[in-house]
């Protein structure tokens, strides 16, 4: 199952799980991707593939990897990658909208409750006053295709 831990400073999220989490997490969202327009210049479509990327190299073994220990004594090897919480922000409203477009079954749709979960989760072990005002944004309609726009203008 996919865990979500405040990374050290509170800039973001570290996401871990197995090579199985991982990959069908990957597969998830190569599935929404696959509605969204194929122009690298769409904003959505770039912000899906940066997830999408961060998702494959984390179960390749190419991001973090550590033994996480469970109920005391139990050591699992997870993968995972840190993400920033602007950007999980705005991923999580892009999915949401554009799985409203995608046919997604019953383990799809348990992957992004999950995401969604383990977001609300970190936000609250690491300032739960500050988490009140940031869920309220989750699930809501950001208007992401101006502020990605913004963003990698702003980048370049």
């Amino acid at each position: 199952m996919l865990q979500g831990f405040s990374t050290k400073n509170g800039t973001g999220i570290t996401i871990y799980g197995d090579y199985c989490d991982m990959r069908s997490f990957y597969f998830t969202v190569e599935k929404i991707s696959e509605k969204v327009s194929q122009n690298e210049d769409d904003p959505q479509f770039v912000t899906l593939m940066a997830f999408s990327y961060e998702l494959r190299k984390a179960y390749s073994d190419r991001r973090i990897k550590e033994k996480i220990t469970f109920d005391g004594d139990r050591q699992i090897e997870y993968f995972g990658f840190q993400y920033l919480w602007t950007d999980l922000l705005v991923l999580i409203s892009v999915i949401r909208y554009q799985a409203s477009y995608t046919v997604l079954d019953e383990l799809d749709q348990a992957n992004l409750y999950l995401l969604e979960y383990i977001t609300k989760k970190a936000l609250d072990e690491y300032d739960p006053e500050g988490a009140r005002a940031l869920k309220n944004l989750l699930g809501q309609s950001i208007d992401t295709h101006l502020y990605i726009k913004l963003a990698l203008q702003n980048i370049v």
